[in-house]
């Protein structure tokens, strides 16, 4: 005869299934994991039965408890907003749903020679950016402005330009952009852009005993700049 489970022994078995169980209204209840942690944090916080109105109407003196209780609400409110703003940072766009703003530098997908290729870019809205302001005098300017009698000048025309920080003008990119995704958030102010903060970059050096190139860390030559 086989020994009975226990409910701790259950609730793992299922936890191994990808199976969360919680206690609802109707009793003990199931739900998968990967589902579950989908929804947003007051729809969690409400299915088991943590939300925090209902936490701080359970204090009293003898029920200190419900400050650990509290403090998991809080938690994964928070972790949850952090799942969203990665997950936006992250999620490719389609064009046909929604387009960056004039001049947002971004990452797209270009559809260029039967391939897809992801390069930096920027999205020119119509009559939003002047070509005096945008192109180089030196640049073919044919089919890319369009003149403007109200204002005596010439805009850019609509559509994708690579964005890059080091060209003396602006390209416009010659494929489909069929994708978008907003750029990696920026280092907060004040931290180093060359090592995120840590100190140290990384270096690659070729060892002419391995025969090999091969990664090293170095202390940050603009950290150390700046201390001296």
């Amino acid at each position: 005869m086989s020994k009975e489970k226990t409910v701790p022994e259950m609730v793992m078995e299922q936890e191994k299934e990808g199976v969360i169980v919680f206690m609802g209204i109707e009793g003990a209840m199931g739900a998968k994991i990967s589902e579950f942690i989908q929804q947003p944090a007051d729809g969690i916080l409400y299915d088991l039965n943590r939300d925090k109105a209902t936490l701080l109407s359970q204090y009293s003196k003898d029920n200190v408890r419900w400050i650990n209780d509290y403090a998991v609400a809080v938690t994964i409110t928070s972790l949850r907003a952090e799942l969203e703003r990665v997950k936006a940072e992250n999620e490719w766009i389609p064009c046909e749903t929604r387009l960056p703003k004039s001049l947002q530098p971004v990452f797209a997908k270009v559809k260029m020679n039967g391939k897809i290729l992801i390069t930096a870019a920027q999205y020119v809205a119509p009559k939003t950016v002047l070509s005096s302001d945008f192109l180089s005098e030196e640049f073919d300017t044919e089919g890319i402005e369009e003149y403007d009698e109200s204002i005596d000048d010439y805009w850019v025309v609509e559509g994708w330009w690579e964005n890059s920080i080091e060209a003396d003008t602006n390209w416009n990119l010659s494929g489909e952009v069929i994708e978008w995704r907003p750029l990696p958030t920026a280092p907060e102010e004040g931290e180093c852009k060359d090592c995120g903060g840590t100190g140290e970059v990384t270096w690659d050096y070729d060892d002419p005993e391995l025969e090999a190139t091969v990664k090293a860390k170095a202390p940050c030559p603009k950290c150390n700049k700046e201390q001296k």
